[in-house]
């Protein structure tokens, strides 16, 4: 069990991510986080182990992001749509990936 004063350093570390992911910007940067740490695919590449490590290792400090930041589940649903509408939007726009 924790003692008082390391519940109170993991309050205020939860704190801490709360306010640094609440801002437009650190929104922005949760959800490109979510984009490059493998959270939506796969994570094992079959010829190389040690690129199945790294990507399992970004996937998980994604996860303990989201685990500190107490992120609503449907908010990550709803961005993976709109995600998924903007690529569609941008098929064949090769410009589309420097936006």
């Amino acid at each position: 069990m924790f003692n008082e004063t390391e519940l109170r350093q993991k309050y205020t570390k939860c704190n801490d991510y709360k306010k640094v992911f609440s801002t437009p910007e650190g929104e922005t940067v949760l959800f490109d986080l979510m984009r490059q740490s493998h959270f939506l695919r796969p994570t094992h590449v079959p010829t190389d182990p040690h690129a199945s490590d790294r990507n399992e290792g970004m996937r998980e400090l994604f996860l303990y992001i989201i685990y500190q930041v107490e992120i609503d589940p449907s908010k990550i649903l709803e961005t993976i749509r709109i995600q998924k509408e903007q690529q569609e939007k941008d098929k064949g726009n090769i410009y589309a990936e420097f936006n």
